[in-house]
């Protein structure tokens, strides 16, 4: 994944990795259909790559791609449970 090269050029191929998987269509795709809608899907893309782009040692991420793929999804249930249900005020209403 990353190569050998000192720290700050291992860093920005990181990074530059990070950001190629960010903006992959196959990537949003996956982050809309497990989402269910564009704002989830953009906020859960968002939290992910900040969370990633914070790694300390990301020489031990071994397959990168599947690595985000697999904290997106994680990133999509937790943060739909976040949401949980509504209370209304006229039931009725919602029927």
């Amino acid at each position: 994944m990353c190569s050998t090269e000192s720290s700050d050029g291992a860093a920005s191929s990181f990074r530059d990795e990070l950001l190629e998987l960010w903006k992959d269509p196959a990537i949003w795709r996956l982050a809309m259909r497990r989402a269910g809608g564009r704002e989830l899907a953009e906020d859960a893309l968002q939290e992910i790559f900040y969370a990633l782009a914070r790694v300390k040692n990301p020489e031990h991420i071994e397959n990168l791609p599947a690595f985000f793929r697999k904290a997106l999804i994680h990133e999509i249930d937790r943060q739909r449970r976040q949401l949980g249900p509504r209370p209304v005020e006229n039931p009725e209403t919602v029927a």
